[in-house]
């Protein structure tokens, strides 16, 4: 009988061995499902940070879709939103837009949303672009092309050369595709103005690229201006801000009275040939008088 009750107590000793080891298993495993799920979320938390991170270092601003007039009141359908990873001084960010709220001056297809877009500003400020002057100029009946020529217009600018003495009269293309600001004091040709100031203000303004003032303000002083109306450039974003004609080209070549006209040249040649050579001229001397003689 003794053997018996020895096998039964290896037995028990066995299955509580069993017992403790399968507890020990069950919570080493509990264990382990627990750690699993706090890694998941911390990995969830990290991506759901990122997004935030890479926001907060971009910036959303907005351009024009086409080309707006001042006191325009736009919608935010008439603005493209683009992203920059650097700030831009003075631009509106997309989320900042004005509601309702008519612009102060002209903005060209492109054109960034800045905070002076909404500021007030006088009637040229609102209509100048960027990189251009304002050039007034004198005007009469023909140089406004009979009175049909009005703000928003384009021309050719001519400047006619009077000559002298030892240069023939010429005219030459100076600028192309200029665009008209204002005519007789008037920015906008729907405002309604006195009559007789519109007389007395014989006015031209011209929207001249800074490059080419200097250009037109000689030519205005030495020169007598023509004006030639012209249709709108193809494309009017004018980034090289400048209307200069190249000189060399054919337009910018200047046209001289004698290439014009075959009598200018007949009466030049006239004139060359009716002018002959006298000879030398010697003086003789008697006594106290003197008297010249043409020698061949």
């Amino acid at each position: 009988m003794k053997p018996r009750y020895f096998v039964s107590s290896i037995t028990l000793v066995l299955a509580v061995v069993a017992v403790a080891l399968g507890i020990f298993g069950l919570y080493a495993a509990e264990s382990e499902v627990q750690s699993k799920p706090g890694e998941g979320v911390g990995q969830n938390q990290m991506s759901q940070r990122t997004p935030k991170e890479e926001k907060s270092s971009t910036f959303r601003y907005l351009v024009a879709k086409e080309p707006l007039a001042p006191g325009e009141v736009p919608s935010r359908d008439s603005f493209v939103e683009i992203v920059s990873e650097n700030e831009i001084s003075q631009a509106i960010k997309s989320s900042e837009l004005p509601n309702d709220k008519p612009i102060a001056r002209a903005l060209a297809s492109g054109g960034l949303v800045t905070s002076d877009l909404f500021e007030s500003a006088t009637a040229l400020q609102r209509v100048i672009t960027d990189g251009f002057r304002a050039m007034a100029l004198p005007m009469d009946e023909v140089d406004s092309i009979g009175g049909l020529l009005q703000p928003g217009d384009f021309v050719d600018v001519f400047a006619a050369f009077s000559g002298g003495r030892d240069a023939e009269p010429s005219v030459v293309h100076l600028l192309e595709s200029v665009k008209v600001l204002a005519v007789r004091g008037v920015v906008n040709p729907n405002t309604d103005t006195d009559e007789n100031d519109r007389r007395r203000n014989t006015t031209l303004v011209l929207e001249v690229a800074d490059a080419d003032a200097p250009r037109l303000a000689l030519a205005a002083s030495e020169a007598t201006l023509m004006y030639s109306a012209t249709k709108p450039p193809v494309a009017d974003d004018r980034e090289d801000h400048s209307n200069t004609v190249a000189l060399g080209t054919s337009p910018g070549n200047p046209l001289f009275l004698s290439e014009l006209s075959p009598f200018q040249n007949k009466s030049a040649t006239t004139r060359g040939q009716g002018r002959q050579n006298p000879g030398r001229e010697v003086k003789v001397f008697e006594g106290s008088n003197a008297r010249s003689v043409y020698v061949q």
